[in-house]
């Protein structure tokens, strides 16, 4: 288990500090520093975050649903 404290600041200035456990079986801490390891999974939060930020933004609260771009042209087009 790694355990780190995560610092992010936010566009306006405020400071947020969590503390993030990490398991993995990657035990060998010379080949796997566990910074090479939490950086990915930070780096997939915050796109996570950014995604669900657009979802809960975009169209007045709406989401497209589409699983094809002929279904995204389609709701597109209604709009």
């Amino acid at each position: 288990m790694i355990e780190a404290r995560v610092a992010v600041t936010l566009a306006d200035g405020t400071r947020h500090t969590e503390l993030w456990r990490l398991l993995t079986n990657l035990l060998d801490d010379q080949r796997y520093p566990a910074v090479d390891l939490l950086e990915p999974y930070h780096r997939r939060w915050q796109a996570e975050t950014c995604y669900f930020s657009l979802k809960s933004t975009i169209l007045d609260g709406r989401v497209l649903r589409s699983r094809s771009v002929p279904g995204l042209d389609r709701k597109s087009s209604r709009c």
